[in-house]
């Protein structure tokens, strides 16, 4: 009953594409189980515990992250149960998160980073255990701006990150560089072997120009773009 009720929950967000407004399909996917991806992953990232240097030389064991890969894994498998529906909308809100700032304390958008790359490399083993498809979700996804807003580096089109690097691409470039996938059922992998690269499309979306519309705060209300797929509501 579960599988089906996400398979029509999943079918009914893709149609809405089409026939819906932007408010009304924005209504439809905050409803979706698989939602809950944004907001678990902010409380993550907030957590005490979470390891902190991990974008550092020299970063904490991979054992760090285990309790944090658990937690990611625990909804992931109540959210796919013997079903593959959820999946193309699940790694569209992860990429997604990979391109905001956290407005409460900009020292966790890192995490929210190492956390989404975490999810989707999780979500890639699952799929390939099963036989499963990702697949693609065909509409833009809102996210709380409450706990997400749009990346300055984005918005201003700037081709290298803070720290003066190139910004990174791909699946599984945020993860620390010994990272080892330990989840229980899922092979494991090292950050090597779970990285992928970015595909044409994922690097133009990122690239998008995003801005927020005239009167808005940054972080506040609506920031929509005017171009692109991201929506920060």
């Amino acid at each position: 009953y579960r599988a089906r009720t996400q398979e029509a929950l999943a079918k009914q967000a893709a149609a809405s594409a089409d026939s819906l407004d932007a408010k009304s399909r924005n209504k439809v996917m905050i409803q979706m189980p698989e939602y809950i991806f944004t907001y678990l992953i902010s409380i993550l990232a907030h957590h005490p515990n979470f390891p902190k240097g991990l974008d550092s030389p020299t970063p904490p064991k991979p054992s760090t992250l285990d309790p944090f890969q658990e937690a990611l894994h625990f909804l992931l498998q109540a959210l796919t149960a013997d079903s593959a529906p959820a999946l193309p909308f699940v790694c569209k809100i992860l990429r997604y998160m990979k391109s905001t700032e956290d407005p409460m304390d900009a020292t966790c958008t890192h995490n929210i980073y190492v956390l989404s790359d975490m999810a989707l490399i999780m979500v890639t083993e699952v799929s390939a255990a099963n036989g499963w498809s990702i697949g693609t979700f065909p509409t833009s996804i809102p996210l709380p701006a409450a706990y997400f807003q749009v990346r300055h580096a984005v918005a201003s089109k700037e081709v290298t990150s803070p720290n003066g690097l190139p910004k990174r691409r791909g699946d599984g470039c945020y993860l620390p560089p010994n990272f080892l996938l330990n989840v229980k059922g899922l092979a494991p992998k090292s950050r090597s072997q779970a990285a992928a690269p970015a595909s044409i499309s994922d690097v133009a979306e990122e690239a998008t120009s995003l801005k927020e519309e005239p009167g808005q705060a940054a972080g506040a209300g609506h920031a929509t773009p005017r171009t692109g797929n991201m929506e920060i509501c």
